[in-house]
């Protein structure tokens, strides 16, 4: 700091301090100068006249902030004070006044402003809504970014709560996002619809806590990402996956869906429901005939036919072919009952369907075959009842066309059969008869680094069963649980045996879930314990699971997953690319692995599509940190190509076919 005085000429008498630092000017250098003639001026030309002004009025100023340029070639900011000085007459007699160097703090707020400006910048170039919400959902900041992306203007959501301006739903999941970023510092992922001036917006919330400031409540930045032209493009693509192209309907995909949903809740209900499976009566003859365009045509006048037909929770689907499934609920709790109310929609269907149609100008009659399933009993499957509505169309078709019969159970004797080997099934659990094979993986360069644990049953009887045949009937029934809970204590134990042997001890183990066995309510607990008997190291044990399973229950399952994920085990997806084929839950589950199904690797050196999927597969798991297992390699060829493409584990016949022994193995590359 400095001194100084000036006298009634604001000529500098005295000065005294430190005011050569940074300067190179001593105070010497001042003194019978005013102060414009010292050079100790840099102002503006307006804050120059303000301040003349206020020496000539001798008026008292306050940091007053000049930049100066010493002699030395530096500059630097200094701060002024000063008072007018008078006499005992009240003349006025000079100045007195004090500086200080603030030149470190001028330049911090210097630092501060760019910091401000790049930010602005930064959010100016931001094109989505920004905002900063408190923890009980009231906007205390609004970027001015694409106001038409919000629901009311920028000045208007200032002090609102989320609760004023946004839907009930979309205020339950900002404040759900608000509530996690809370627990856990940040939020992303969650989606609401905002009905704006150009029509419904789907946002992305991304959710930030604010590091608190003093004296301020929990405060959180939120980005509300316009992903409309993404979830539009998603509807689109889940419309051409899970639709018929030709006719619009449900595929088979769809349809299956929505017969597992629709068989839960008719037992919950208590009510029957009914599957129409309807194939059209020489339907070949008419391609043959009149050609593939004109069958294409009536397909679709079929279509819209049967959609006038639904009731609200009903579904018409497009199997393929000129077979079309017709699901009915909510039919009576008394299975008579249901059975006509089926029966009186099939009739109608009958008489809808024969009606002529008109196909290029020319009149053209068609009639339908219809078998009829029941559904609403503890033990109906997908599958089962597909095939009863299927056999009962068959039955339809025999007994002479355009009519309508029921499933009977003595159909076919392959329902008996299933029954039997269900029966010896359970007696082989008991008796165990099962026993685990394993095939092994191989890294790249041909060395084992693990295998999968495969169950096989070698009946008294009938010999070698086929898993084909046996886990079918296994997950129709219910045994799948027992026999998954026998192959994973199996599995443990046979680890816990490998950890002794010198060749097996660094091993991994794969076993197979299926989704009802994942599900059920012991499933994390069996596994604990198992683990804990055989004492196993729990990174050796890998699950594999389907694709299907996250179709339901997906944050269910997640929450098993990362239970045990806790307790040190690994996941595998299986057949990848073959299901469900969402990437969302990719980022979502605790997956290590994803294996490459088999019918892809079978002709990946064939069929460029093939070869484009596995490509893209090996690309996506590198970009999410998943390793590869390909599965059903046969061939040095298709090892090749898959190494090629940056495959690093391998399944298949070329290294070894299932057996009970890992000493059987002797990989060949």
């Amino acid at each position: 700091d400095w001194y100084w005085e000036q006298d009634a000429q604001l000529r500098f008498v005295h000065v005294a301090g430190a005011l050569d630092e940074g300067s190179g000017m001593p105070p010497e250098a001042y003194l019978g100068k005013t102060r414009w003639e010292s050079g100790a001026l840099n102002m503006s030309e307006a804050d120059w006249v303000e301040h003349r002004r206020q020496l000539e009025a001798h008026e008292t100023f306050r940091d007053l902030e000049l930049h100066r340029l010493g002699l030395n070639g530096k500059s630097f900011w200094i701060s002024l004070s000063g008072a007018p000085m008078f006499d005992a007459k009240g003349r006025f007699t000079g100045y007195r006044g004090v500086g200080r160097n603030i030149d470190a703090r001028m330049k911090a707020q210097q630092e501060v402003q760019a910091a401000r400006n790049r930010l602005q910048a930064i959010l100016e170039a931001i094109p989505d809504p920004l905002f900063e919400i408190t923890a009980e959902g009231r906007y205390v900041y609004v970027s001015s970014n694409n106001p038409q992306l919000l629901a009311v203007t920028p000045d208007q959501l200032l002090g609102r709560s989320i609760n004023d301006v946004l839907t009930p739903q979309a205020a339950a999941v900002v404040f759900d996002a608000i509530a996690e970023a809370g627990r856990g510092g940040a939020s992303v992922g969650r989606q609401y619809a905002l009905d704006l001036a150009d029509g419904t917006h789907w946002f992305e919330l991304s959710v930030t806590r604010k590091p608190a400031q003093l004296g301020e409540s929990e405060r959180f930045v939120m980005l509300a990402h316009d992903m409309t032209g993404r979830k539009r493009a998603e509807e689109e693509i889940e419309r051409l996956a899970f639709h018929d192209v030709l006719t619009g309907l449900p595929n088979r995909r769809l349809l299956l869906d929505r017969l597992a949903v629709a068989i839960s809740s008719t037992l919950r209900a208590g009510e029957h429901g009914a599957l129409l499976f309807i194939d059209l009566d020489n339907f070949k003859d008419l391609n043959d005939t009149l050609g593939h365009d004109r069958g294409d045509e009536l397909l679709q006048l079929v279509a819209q036919r049967l959609q006038s037909a639904l009731r609200g929770a009903d579904t018409v689907a497009r199997l393929g072919g000129d077979e079309f499934v017709l699901m009915l609920e909510g039919l009576h709790a008394e299975e008579g009952q249901a059975a006509s109310e089926a029966e009186l929609v099939g009739r109608k269907i009958l008489t809808l369907l024969n009606q002529p149609y008109v196909l290029a100008g020319r009149e053209h009659n068609s009639s339908p075959s219809i078998g009829v399933a029941l559904f609403g009993q503890a033990d109906d499957t997908v599958d089962e009842l597909l095939k009863r509505a299927d056999l009962a169309m068959y039955r339809a078709k025999i007994e002479g066309r355009n009519t309508l019969r029921f499933f009977d159970p003595q159909m076919q004797a392959a329902v008996l059969a299933r029954a039997s080997l269900e029966a010896d099934l359970r007696v082989g659990l008991q008796r165990d008869e099962l026993a685990l094979y394993f095939q092994p993986v191989v890294n790249v360069h041909g060395q084992m680094v693990g295998a999968e644990a495969l169950v096989r049953w070698r009946h008294p009887q009938r010999g070698m069963v086929s898993p084909a045949d046996f886990i079918p009937v296994a997950e129709q029934s219910g045994l799948i649980v027992p026999l998954g809970q026998w192959v994973l204590e199996r599995a443990c134990e046979c680890l816990r045996d490998w950890a002794d042997s010198p060749d097996l001890a660094h091993m991994s183990l794969a076993v197979n879930i299926s989704a009802r066995e994942f599900r059920s309510a012991g499933f994390v607990g069996q596994v604990s314990e198992a683990l804990a008997r055989t004492g196993i190291d729990p990174a050796r044990l890998k699950l594999e699971l389907t694709e299907s399973m996250f179709l339901h229950d997906a944050d269910e399952i997640a929450d098993k997953m990362n239970q045990l994920k806790a307790r040190g085990l690994s996941f595998s997806l299986d057949d990848f690319g073959t299901g469900y084929s969402s990437l969302s839950y990719l980022k979502r589950l605790p997956l290590d692995q994803l294996k490459i199904d088999q019918s892809f690797v079978r002709d990946v050196l064939d069929d460029p599509d093939d070869a484009a999927i596995v490509r893209t597969i090996l690309t996506l798991a590198q970009s999410l940190d998943l390793t590869v297992v390909a599965e059903g390699v046969e061939t040095r060829g298709q090892r090749d190509f898959l190494a090629l493409n940056g495959c690093r584990q391998f399944q298949g016949y070329l290294f070894g076919r299932p057996s009970p022994s890992m000493d059987d193995f002797t990989p060949l590359l």
